[in-house]
């Protein structure tokens, strides 16, 4: 069990959770602080949410606060957010923050592993079309039997999936080490048009926790592949591998509110 504050992931966290909100659309600038995050590299301008100012903005705060605690006691393996239908688990978009702890020391300052890491997610995020007006995000934990991500959270009984065929992406931004952990993340990007498939192949992204980039690569193309091929006209949906079976230990929290775009209605 740990009790040490890792600021530095909580940092990257918050900066990387309120750039996507704002880069998505969820919502708009007037619920954003600036900041800066500034190395030998160069000056990577940053958007943080303002806490008071929007019940939608202090729930995604809340969600961070939530995490922070599991994060520090040790319990938190991963968190993910979601962007999809709000009433539908196949979700559009995947965020993928997962942790471990640090096996070597790493020499680079952590402002540059910063700047490089949430580059990557920013330059990632931008070339991704307009998240329709009907979307909303939601967030889910995975963790150890001891994980209390607190009310906010509650034991989840379906995972969120993305829709693997040929339009499917995914973009491994990098990771970031501090002295107590490491954390990367990944971004899925599914087919928000899809058609009518007789089979269909699903990800759930916690599956992919702890498997190297290039495995899950050739993993989504066979997939793909399988989608796009000769299919049995009957044959059922299913998933490209469940966590839920593999990690006995593991257990999920889906946030038990989510919230949708503020041009399907008003920031509050």
């Amino acid at each position: 069990m740990s009790n040490h504050t890792d600021e530095p992931l909580l940092v990257f966290l918050t900066l990387a959770v309120s750039s996507i909100v704002y880069l998505r659309g969820f919502l708009s600038e007037t619920y954003f602080d600036n900041d800066r995050v500034v190395c030998e590299a160069g000056i990577l301008k940053v958007k943080v949410l303002k806490r008071g100012v929007s019940q939608r903005a202090d729930l995604i705060l809340d969600w961070l606060e939530a995490a922070s605690a599991s994060i520090l006691s040790g319990s938190l393996s991963g968190l993910c957010l979601f962007v999809g239908e709000p009433s539908s688990h196949n979700t559009n978009e995947a965020y993928l923050f997962e942790l471990g702890n640090v096996s070597s020391i790493h020499h680079e300052n952590t402002n540059t592993q910063l700047y490089s890491l949430l580059r990557r997610l920013f330059v990632f995020v931008q070339g991704m079309p307009r998240a329709k007006n009907t979307c909303a995000m939601s967030m889910q934990f995975a963790g150890s039997t001891e994980t209390d991500p607190g009310r906010l959270f509650e034991p989840a009984t379906i995972c969120n999936k993305l829709l693997v065929d040929g339009q499917f992406e995914l973009q491994n931004c990098g990771s970031l080490n501090t002295a107590l952990h490491r954390v990367s993340i990944t971004v899925f990007k599914a087919n928000t048009n899809p058609p009518a498939l007789a089979q269909a192949n699903y990800l759930d992204p916690f599956s992919v926790m702890d498997e190297q980039p290039s495995d899950i690569s050739r993993q989504l193309e066979l997939a793909a592949v399988n989608a796009s091929g000769d299919t049995q006209p009957e044959a059922p949906p299913h998933t490209v591998s469940d966590p839920l079976e593999s990690q006995d230990s593991s257990l999920m929290h889906s946030a038990v509110s989510c919230f949708s775009s503020p041009s399907s209605a008003p920031p509050k």
